[in-house]
């Protein structure tokens, strides 16, 4: 096989370090000395801004005042101009001494703690990073006053990577407390920024220690070991980095000299403010001395070294003075802060590599393969990206009606450099150009669209709040539809009317595009991810592109013609480095590279870009084209020339020399190519795993998504490896064992479980879809555990009930009446019929089920003659059969099985909660109440306080308050169901809404009328959205606030 050469960086960029010191009111000399320092970064990079620190440091982190200081840079992400004015705030409040204060060293500490707490809070509330509050400041409205974040958590794995030492007052020779906003201990989770920053600041006699976490824990800061913490910080980056060999650290003093003059009298400040200074000095000179000549390391130490030797930790009233010995320190030093300023914008010799001179000025087509030997590390981009390491989990934003609102499935790329022209391009044409609303981005994958793409998005929500932004991936029809149907969540919109399937889908995509065609839907962002297949766009997507003069859509494609198709001649098409896309066209394998420049010598009237705009039409005509052999002196007679018969080769080849990346292989070509989670991979052991996966990476088949557990694949190698299935007559028995894999490992639809099959549904999906008309237990088996899923999904019981059908139809006509998958996909196919209010429906299919389970005298406690007596007490008590449905539910209360229970167990709770509901339907409201008391009390106890178990107890419990009048209790407990369901849950949810009507009608009855009428009244414009006219439930609550509302009137 030929060799494969790396393309790209040939290490991965430097990892930064900013350590800063602790320091007192001195910290303004360090937020001085870096804000010169990112002023000179921005003059480098030629910026029309200054930058944020957190944008060009990994790691930010500090000890005392310094670990004050960097939850402002890094978890606030404050620029140092910001940093500046918020730290001389907080010093001037904090360091206020008490009134009561007669010696400085008093044991509660000479200043008042409650004093740093309330400007530490205001400091969050002024710089809050939640997105309500930042797109108020982005429209000039201070958030001080009006932000509710005064107690918002230190951790937070979206920022920069931020650290803060502190340690614990009983063992204060034990190493430091590392608070992390990105991996913190279970015993701290939970900790606000407030009480972080008290830790990391509870200097000794200053202020009294600060109180963290679930058990209770004292700490005083680190100051005096660790004041220089650079030394540990260098330690936790590498840790958090394994990857990153080439360090940058820029570690800023606070202007401590080797004694500090102190003027308060106890013996005790006096030795430990000199262990201080002298422990900053030793940590520096340690540093300087390890990496001072090292290759692999540049370290910056600054420190203002005379002028402040005077100046107590806590005299705010010379900060005018830090200021002026500060700017006397920069001036000297101009020409170093300069070095360091290039070397952290990546614009000196060591971090950046320019293009070797001999590819100048050739001729593209004579010089293709040698291109393969050259590196661009473009970094350039409108603004740089932060740098906290690893991806951002997205965050979803339930906006109010009138907000933006997200959907954003990828997280952010901290790491992405380069194609920054093109990035630019795309943000003036789409948000500068005045008349122009939709640009396309043409090139092969590899290429970085997507990852623009991505860049552009984020940078969209950071410079424009005010736009909603929407991903919509066409891999598929299915990853369409899938898109448009979580848009529409987010959106409102009513639900599609009922009917099958395919007119539910065509139902919500034209539900999409009307809306986002409206005025109605204020400005958008609609990213068009992947339209590589000519067919499938021109023939099922182009017609549901919305266009609206508030909107901007950006297309990314492999096909010219889609390009073209889409936008016109405004299309940006990347013809600068047409080479390089057909280099990445091949991924860099010579042999492709060898079979381009044949087969263009040969076609001479066809150029480089036609040849990609073949080579991009579709996956077939890609494999097709690739599969042309052609002579070649250079190879040795008889080996393949082609590159898809190489690709081929390569999977001969695992599979001889690895046969468990080869079995990976084989199921990887079964399911979707993008998005695949490590956990859904066929078990092996750990080692041979790793080796595995390993192989596939190397062969740049598979790649792996950052540090996480996802993994992606190239939609022509995902093709080459069906074809590679296909030509050995391996298809079936390929499909039948990845259906096999996929059954053994999905989840059941518990509510714990919701984020690992909503991973694996598209996956699964597409098994099934390959398996054609392939019948056998398994597929059977797995198309039911989809249906279970899928009725947990808002807006997707028509297909659980699609499901759910195909699976008991083909139990039926090929299992014998007592086998088990029989009796559950007809016992499931009757709760889907029931939760789609057809319960005739399903107590038909339950009673059958009841009889033959008499007829092959099941016993009275076996599990699924239980479970199908739940389901027909359900059944009974919706169509108002009360007493069948208490009578069944109290005799399967005294039953053995469930007498044997621990009472916590979930499924006698949910027994007792159903018997509950059938009490009160029935009128036994008594009853009722004790029973659904009982169940919440262990639910309470046992559940989070959003598992929805807990607030269906606490919603049903409401009721029967209501029912006997008690409406003061059910409205506590209604006002936290409707508050933590406003948190969790989309305003159109069934749920949601019911409690919402509930809480509305409580008001109502205890007198609070005008709650009632604005509760009410909102209930009924969600519902108008989102159910059809005559529904009931929506009719209910039209008439209950016309109810209301007369009353109203009429007082």
């Amino acid at each position: 096989m030929a060799e494969r050469l790396s393309r790209g960086p040939s290490a991965p960029r430097p990892l930064r370090v900013l350590s800063l010191d602790g320091g007192g009111i001195r910290g303004i000399s360090s937020i001085l000395i870096l804000e010169n320092l990112m002023e000179k970064i921005r003059e480098v990079k030629g910026l029309k801004s200054v930058p944020r620190p957190c944008e060009y440091f990994d790691l930010i982190g500090g000890t005392s005042t310094g670990g004050i200081i960097a939850i402002m840079l890094g978890r606030l992400g404050m620029t140092a101009t910001e940093c500046v004015r918020a730290y001389t705030e907080l010093a001037q409040q904090a360091f206020t001494p008490k009134k009561t204060t007669i010696l400085p060293a008093s044991p509660a500490g000479a200043y008042s703690a409650k004093a740093l707490e309330s400007a530490i809070m205001k400091a969050v509330r002024t710089y809050c990073v939640v997105p309500e509050c930042s797109a108020k400041r982005e429209k000039g409205q201070r958030t001080t006053e009006t932000c509710p974040h005064s107690n918002l958590e230190f951790e937070d794995k979206t920022c920069t990577k931020t650290v803060v030492l502190a340690i614990t007052k009983n063992d204060v020779d034990a190493p430091p407390t590392l608070f992390t906003t990105y991996d913190m201990p279970a015993r701290f989770r939970g900790s606000t920024i407030c009480q972080v920053a008290r830790a990391t600041s509870a200097a000794t006699t200053f202020f009294k220690p600060a109180t963290v976490g679930r058990e209770g824990i004292e700490f005083v800061d680190a100051a005096f070991g660790y004041n220089n913490p650079c030394e540990v910080l260098i330690e936790e980056a590498q840790r958090q980095f394994p990857d990153r060999k080439h360090l940058q650290v820029v570690s800023i003093g606070t202007g401590l000299g080797d004694v500090v003059s102190i003027k308060e009298s106890r013996r005790s400040i006096i030795v430990a403010l000199k262990k201080m200074a002298t422990s900053s000095k030793e940590v520096a000179t340690r540093l300087d001395k390890r990496y001072g000549d090292a290759d692999d390391c540049e370290y910056y130490r600054l420190n203002v070294e005379q002028g402040l030797q005077d100046i107590t930790l806590s005299d705010w009233e010379k900060a005018k003075e830090i200021s002026g010995h500060t700017h006397n320190y920069l001036e000297k030093n101009q020409r170093v802060l300069e070095r360091i300023a290039n070397t952290i914008a990546g614009t000196s010799q060591v971090a950046k590599l320019s293009p070797s001179p001999e590819f100048r000025g050739l001729d593209p087509v004579e010089t293709v393969s040698s291109q393969l030997a050259r590196v661009d590390l473009d970094e350039a981009q409108l603004s740089p990206p932060s740098t906290s390491g690893g991806t951002e989990p997205v965050r979803r934003t339930n906006a109010s009606p009138n907000g933006p609102r997200f959907y954003l499935p990828l997280p952010r790329n901290k790491r992405f450099v380069g194609r920054g022209e093109v990035l630019r391009t795309v943000q003036r044409m789409l948000f500068e150009d005045g008349d122009c609303g939709k640009a396309a981005i043409v090139g092969l994958g590899g290429m970085g669209k997507t990852q623009i793409a991505l860049q552009l998005a984020y940078w969209t929500k950071e410079k424009h709040p005010e736009y909603s932004i929407f991903w919509v991936p066409i891999l598929s029809n299915a990853t369409f539809d899938q898109a448009y149907t979580e848009i529409a969540k987010r959106l409102p919109l009513s639900k599609p009317e009922d009917g099958d399937e395919d007119s539910k889908k065509s139902s919500t995509r034209q539900s999409v595009l009307e809306y986002l065609s409206s005025e109605e839907s204020g400005p958008w962002l609609l990213i068009v991810d992947n339209a590589d297949d000519n067919d499938l766009y021109f023939d099922e997507i182009d017609e549901w592109i919305p266009e609206s003069e508030h909107g901007r859509v950006l297309l990314t494609t492999r096909s010219q013609e889609v390009a073209v198709s889409f936008a016109g001649a405004d299309s940006l098409v990347d013809n600068a480095a047409v080479c390089k896309e057909l280099l990445d066209e091949l991924t860099y394998l010579p042999l492709a590279i060898s079979q381009a420049a044949a087969y263009l010598n040969t076609n001479k009237q066809l150029s480089i870009t036609e040849y990609l705009g073949l080579l991009r039409k579709t996956e077939q005509s890609a494999v097709g084209l690739l599969s042309r052999d052609y002579r070649d002196k250079t190879r040795y007679a008889g080996s393949q020339n082609a590159v898809a018969i190489t690709w081929l080769v390569s999977f001969e080849q695992i599979r001889r020399s690895d046969k468990s990346a080869a079995k990976l292989l084989e199921f990887l070509s079964c399911i979707e190519p993008k998005s695949i989670p490590g956990s859904i991979l066929p078990k092996l052991e750990p080692e041979e795993m790793t080796h595995a996966i390993g192989t596939l990476c190397g062969y740049s088949f598979l790649t792996k998504r950052g540090a996480t557990d996802t993994y992606d694949m190239h939609s022509l190698v995902h093709l080459a490896t069906r074809l590679w299935v296909q030509r050995d007559g391996r298809q079936v028995d390929t499909t039948r064992k990845a259906i096999e894999q996929l059954d053994r490992i999905f989840p059941y639809e518990n509510y714990e479980n919701r984020e690992l099959w909503r991973n694996y549904l598209p996956h699964a999906i597409r098994a099934l879809r390959q398996a054609g008309d392939i019948t056998f237990y398994s597929l059977s088996h797995l198309v039911y555990m989809i249906a279970r899923c899928l009725l947990f999904e808002d807006g997707r019981d028509k297909e659980s009930l699609d499901y759910a059908s195909k699976a008991f139809n083909w139990a039926r006509d090929n299992l014998p009446k007592d086998h088990r998958h029989r009796s559950e996909t007809q016992e499931w196919l009757a709760a889907v019929y029931g939760q789609m209010g057809r319960s005739r429906e399903a107590i038909e299919l339950l009673e059958q089920l009841m009889a033959g389970y008499d007829a092959q005298e099941l016993a009275a406690d076996h599990p699924d003659r239980m479970q199908t007596k739940y389901e027909l007490a359900r059944a009974y008590r919706k169509v108002g059969e009360k007493k069948k449905a208490v009578e069944m539910l109290e005799n399967m209360v005294d039953v053995d099985k469930y007498q044997s229970q621990d009472e916590a167990h979930p499924e006698r709770l949910d027994v007792e909660h159903l018997l509950a509901k059938a009490y009160l339907k029935d009128s036994q409201v008594t009853r009722a109440m004790e029973l659904h008391k009982k169940v919440l009390a262990i639910r309470s106890r046992t559940l989070a306080d959003d598992h929805p178990d807990r607030l269906g107890s606490e919603h049903e419990l409401a009721m029967a308050y209501r029912q006997v009048g008690e409406n003061a209790k059910a409205i506590e407990l209604l006002e936290r169901v409707v508050a933590t369901s406003s948190r969790t849950l989309p305003e159109e949810n069934l749920d949601r809404l019911e409690s919402e009507h509930a809480l509305a009608m409580a008001y109502y009855k205890h007198g609070q009328i005008k709650k009632g009428r604005e509760m009410m009244a909102k209930v009924v414009a969600v519902k108008a959205k989102v159910l059809p006219e005559g529904d009931p439930s929506r009719l209910q609550s039209e008439d209950r606030l016309a109810e209301i509302a007369n009353n109203q009137e009429t007082n």
